[in-house]
């Protein structure tokens, strides 16, 4: 299950400011941003979204309570976040169903 993080604001991030967030190293946040694939902006400076600094803090926080590798609770989280979407999916295209039955209805 992925883990509750704390609510952090809707704003751009250094490392050094994820480092002081998640109450780790900067050379740590440095390593994760290679190994998360996170694409650096082109300001010049590492930079993060929120959303990118949550989905670290999920992995960072579930690794400790598991006690597991940063690889696997990626792994495991990845693999979470997919199935999620997965659904929302699925949600969606239920949507279009109902809808579509509701105009057939209503033109009988």
């Amino acid at each position: 299950m992925i883990p509750k993080v704390p609510e952090i604001e809707n704003r751009i991030y250094t490392i050094a400011e994820v480092a002081q967030l998640m109450q780790v190293s900067d050379y740590l946040v440095r390593f994760w941003l290679l190994e998360c694939n996170i694409k650096v902006q082109d300001t010049g400076f590492k930079t993060f979204n929120q959303a990118e600094v949550t989905y670290l803090m999920q992995i960072n926080t579930f690794s400790q309570q598991e006690g597991v590798t940063f690889a696997k609770a990626k792994s495991v989280i990845d693999k979470e976040v997919a199935q999620v979407k997965a659904k929302l999916e699925n949600v969606e295209k239920l949507k279009e169903l109902k809808q579509f039955f509701v105009l057939l209805r209503d033109s009988l």
